[in-house]
């Protein structure tokens, strides 16, 4: 083994070192576990993705598979979205689509930046694909409170 060998074989032990340190993740720390609620908006979905989701079922962060909780209320309204109305805005109807109120009965642990549930961060107005035994959607957490809070 000659000296270029050598330098190229450290380069190489430092680069592989270097990358997997960085896409390590740091372990969240949590002070304490609560009980609570988180609120999801599932938005624009037919009728059968409606019914396909039922109070009692667990939930689960569809990337990480982690537990999440339990639906404990959910509410189904008509889905509206914004339409041109003799040269206003207003809120109209969408035909056979729907949103889906979910509340969600979630162990909450506290730590030094964000609410954690489940493995992951939550936080109001982000995006989260979650399941359930029967189906897969996308929605947006609109509320989380601790009990007692």
């Amino acid at each position: 083994i000659n000296i270029i060998d050598l330098l190229f074989l450290i380069i190489l032990v430092v680069a592989v070192v270097g990358g997997a340190s960085r896409f390590k993740e740091s372990p969240i720390t949590a002070e304490s576990t609560s009980k609570g609620k988180m609120t999801l908006l599932v938005d624009n979905v037919r009728m059968a993705s409606a019914e396909s989701i039922t109070e009692g079922q667990e939930l689960y962060s569809n990337d990480k598979g982690t537990y999440l909780g339990k639906i404990v209320a959910k509410t189904v309204k008509p889905y509206e979205d914004v339409v041109e109305y003799k040269g206003q805005w207003v809120n109209a109807p969408v035909p056979d689509r729907y949103s889906i109120y979910l509340d969600v009965d979630v162990d909450i642990k506290d730590s030094d930046t964000s609410y954690v549930v489940g493995s992951e961060e939550i936080r109001i107005g982000t995006e989260y694909r979650v399941k359930t035994k029967t189906s897969n959607f996308t929605s947006v957490c609109i509320g989380i409170k601790k009990d007692g809070e």
